[in-house]
């Protein structure tokens, strides 16, 4: 376990002032602070600094180290085990000669444990950057798809107005066509016309003619 200056010194000083808890009888006064004070200064009343964050501010209830201990076992649960077993009377040291390396099963089992945050935090972080990961080939999937949208609207829009200039096409077609039939009928229909004043004139002709053969041949008869 590597543990810094300041955790040293925090830890140096925990122990000087358990020794004025433990005595030589390991008796707790119920009248003194808590253990978990040492690693704490007071800022105001509601408002505690943990030494070994820094610049970690925990809220507090007068008189209640609750939030102070959980503050401990989820930031330091190194720190967390060594007061647990302090405060239980479960570790016996030499206050004066071990200010650093004490308690060493507690600190060992704990160590396991850090390993074991260790490894979960590692798993974590490799889920995540897999959920990035997953995540980043999705927006590209969804890109690729909106891309390939645009393009089948683009091939839509291009065939409709294809398919629109065919109609109006073939719209013109069909009216220069029937305009075209329409002059073919009204000629069809002069020259009818025409042809049916030609054959009223050869009627008219035909039967002058009928008549003046018949008068002749009356006056021939006649004479």
């Amino acid at each position: 376990i590597i543990i810094s200056g300041k955790q040293c010194f925090v830890i140096s000083r925990s122990r000087q002032k358990l020794s004025r808890y433990l005595g030589k009888t390991n008796e707790i006064n119920s009248k003194k602070r808590s253990v978990v004070w040492d690693f704490f200064e007071t800022v105001d009343s509601g408002t505690v600094h943990c030494l070994l964050c820094s610049d970690y501010m925990i809220r507090y209830e007068q008189g209640s180290t609750t939030n102070m201990l959980r503050h401990l076992r989820a930031k330091h649960p190194v720190f967390s085990q060594l007061v647990k077993r302090t405060v239980s009377g479960k570790c016996f040291m030499d206050l004066e000669t071990k200010p650093v390396a004490f308690c060493l099963t507690g600190v060992l089992k704990v160590s396991r444990a850090s390993e074991g945050e260790k490894r979960l935090f590692r798993r974590e972080q490799e889920l995540i950057e897999s959920m990035r990961r997953a995540q980043r080939e999705e927006a590209r999937a969804l890109e690729h798809q909106r891309e390939l949208l645009e393009k089948l609207r683009a091939a839509n829009a291009r065939e409709a107005a294809a398919e629109r200039e065919q109609i109006e096409s073939l719209r013109k077609a069909q009216q220069e066509e029937a305009k075209d039939l329409n002059r073919q009928k009204d000629e069809l229909q002069k020259e009818k016309a025409e042809l049916q004043k030609k054959w009223e004139e050869l009627q008219r002709e035909r039967e002058d003619l009928l008549l003046f053969t018949s008068e002749q041949q009356v006056d021939s008869v006649t004479t």
